[in-house]
């Protein structure tokens, strides 16, 4: 049976962190993996709130990083992950009870290098689950995976670097074509699971203005200020709690 290391970064994400270690922990039963065949990670990244203090009594390790984006947070959590395969999933999504086992089903198939599982946004907004919709398809024509929930073999997320820390936003995306691209050269394949979907939060997109979800939302605007901090101040400085 193969390792899993689940790694959730998290900033002052009291109000969501344990519905998430909640979701998790259904689905780890619902996998039957033994206790060394599995570790959670928290990676704290600077909360001033009880984010810590939720992780450690859901009985997950925690790993403190310096405050910085996700992709930083990543990282930290994957350098203390023991496991052959390494899930990242974001401290506000929800997971079906069946995730986990059908991850490690695809993790058993020979050339499989990892892979991400669809997000189902589920906003208030009629208007603004419309777009998201649509932007969704794009994705999909253009192969693009989000980032919510994403998993790599660990040697592999070891080749490629892991995340690009100079990304801001849509580090996700660029990790997930390059594994895409190393899967091509090395006669492998990735995994996008459909069948079964995770569900985010959709706090930005019920608490903001329709014309900023469209604004930051955008890919252009992500492709065009991806490296750059002052955009995202309302994704990660001051976010929506």
């Amino acid at each position: 049976m193969t390792s899993v290391s689940i790694v959730i970064p998290a900033l002052n994400e009291e109000a969501y962190l344990e519905a998430t270690l909640q979701s998790v922990q259904s689905s780890v039963s619902q996998a039957g993996l033994e206790a060394d065949q599995l570790e959670v990670i928290v990676v704290d990244n600077g909360s001033t709130d009880r984010t810590v203090e939720i992780a450690r009594h859901a009985g997950a390790t925690v790993v403190a990083a310096p405050p910085g984006n996700a992709g930083s947070a990543r990282n930290a959590g994957a350098r203390n992950a023991n496991g052959e395969v390494i899930l990242f999933v974001d401290a506000d999504t929800l997971w079906p009870p069946s995730l986990l086992q059908r991850v490690t089903d695809e993790m058993k198939v020979p050339g499989c290098l990892g892979g991400a599982v669809d997000p189902d946004h589920r906003p208030r907004s009629i208007l603004v689950r419309a777009y998201l919709r649509f932007w969704k398809a794009v994705g999909t024509f253009f192969g693009m995976a989000q980032g919510a929930t994403q998993f790599y073999r660990a040697s592999r997320f070891l080749e490629l670097q892991g995340y690009d820390e100079t990304y801001y936003m849509g580090e996700d995306a660029e990790l997930y074509w390059r594994l895409k691209r190393l899967a091509r050269s090395v006669g492998g394949h990735v995994a996008y699971i459909r069948d079964i979907q995770v569900v985010p939060s959709c706090r930005r997109f019920d608490q903001w203005p329709v014309w900023k979800t469209i604004l930051l939302t955008n890919p252009l605007t992500c492709i065009l200020f991806a490296r750059r901090r002052w955009p995202w101040a309302g994704w990660y400085q001051n976010p929506v709690r």
